[in-house]
């Protein structure tokens, strides 16, 4: 239907001649992109990824409103619907997984905290599926932080752990390496083809055996989740496009090590609202740079709020408010001078809202309850009502 559509679309801008050129890479990355969730739908949903598997030119002339005509036959297109189908469609099970126990819970969990990213705003409709796709998506980025964190602070609280000027060269070293991870995420050149396509989540560090996750492995799974939800309207990381110059995030990364170091020393584990003050002030800090550095296309917002969400429940902490009528975070943030202001304008609001919480531990893990990219689709399309 997506790819009809397109090719319909494509033929009526053809008659407004030069003026509408920039359309035609727009309805042809929507092709490209419908042929590409297609070809996934039987696959395992942590392989979907749009920012590594797509050609960046067809990115970078649908950011840019390109014509499509020089990278057409340059680049690699995506097999036809018609062979996509044949390997897989949308199968019975990945719809009746979704009538499962352990669904319906993850569902309806979702759906409650994913109405929370909603502006009160003028233009801005509610949508159960984006609320869905919000839910699902902070709970599971809850899920795979907290597993991190978990590891991390038993990391720092093991009798075995070094002081040696050995032991703390290695741990410098391994943090080095962690904080490069930083300056190949959300602006730097990665699309290289030496790179491999990578599913964003939880990597295990070989040196140590324990699991860690980068600011930009973070953000990506609620990117990942924006794109599956939006096929009309994707984000994608604009470091995708050719030609970027290499940007160096290293200060980004001492605000993930705030974080981390906030949360993972004596703050872990609390449900003392007052012990966690710096925990909620590095998540506002860490929303803060996101706004203002929004290294995507349309979506951006929706996705620092999602994480917000997110890194709240991972330590915690649930938001139960709701963002007050007439204001939206984003412009918030942007209009803002410096991250303290930010911090202090929006916790006004917020923190009277958040509730100490551990019920979210119980919930179905989201990775292995909707395991393929179909048994996502599905969930995010079977409603009630």
């Amino acid at each position: 239907m997506f790819v009809s559509l397109a090719r319909r679309m494509i033929s009526g801008v053809m008659l407004f001649g030069a003026k509408a050129e920039g359309w035609f890479s727009y309805f042809l990355m929507k092709k490209e992109i419908a042929l590409y969730t297609a070809s996934k739908i039987s696959s395992e949903f942590c392989w979907f990824d749009i920012n590594g598997d797509i050609e960046p030119l067809f990115k970078e002339y649908w950011c840019k409103r390109l014509h499509p005509k020089n990278v057409c036959e340059k680049v690699y297109r995506q097999p036809p619907l018609r062979e996509s189908l044949k390997k897989g469609k949308l199968r019975k099970q990945d719809i009746s997984a979704t009538k499962q126990k352990t669904a319906v819970i993850l569902i309806r969990a979702a759906d409650l905290i994913g109405k929370k990213i909603q502006y009160s705003c003028s233009g801005f409709l509610p949508n159960k599926r984006q609320h869905r796709m919000a839910g699902l998506a902070a709970i599971e980025i809850a899920q795979k932080v907290s597993k991190a964190w978990r590891s991390l602070q038993a990391e720092w609280k093991s009798p075995n752990r070094s002081t040696s000027k050995h032991g703390k060269r290695a741990r410098r070293k391994e943090k080095i390496n962690i904080l490069s991870q930083n300056r190949g995420g959300a602006c730097c050149s990665t699309s290289s083809s030496s790179e491999p396509s990578t599913s964003y989540g939880i990597v295990e560090d070989r040196s140590s055996g324990r699991p860690m996750m980068s600011w930009h492995d973070v953000y990506s799974l609620a990117v990942k989740w924006r794109q599956i939800s939006e096929p009309c309207d994707p984000v994608v990381w604009v470091n995708k496009l050719r030609g970027d110059n290499v940007i160096d995030l290293s200060d980004d990364g001492k605000l993930q090590d705030a974080l981390c170091n906030a949360y993972c020393g004596e703050s872990y584990g609390s449900t003392d609202f007052s012990v966690l003050e710096n925990v909620r002030d590095a998540i506002l800090r860490l929303t803060y740079y996101w706004y203002n550095f929004m290294p995507l296309s349309r979506g951006s917002a929706a996705i620092g709020f999602i994480v917000l969400l997110g890194l709240f429940l991972a330590a915690n902490m649930e938001f139960t408010g709701s963002i007050p009528q007439g204001l939206q975070v984003d412009w918030e943030a942007i209009l803002t001078l410096d991250p303290n202001s930010f911090v202090d304008s929006v916790k006004s609001w917020l923190y009277p809202s958040l509730k100490v919480t551990t019920s979210w531990k119980d919930y179905p893990d989201v990775a292995s309850t909707f395991e393929t990219t179909g048994s996502v689709v599905a969930a995010l399309s079977s409603y009630s009502d």
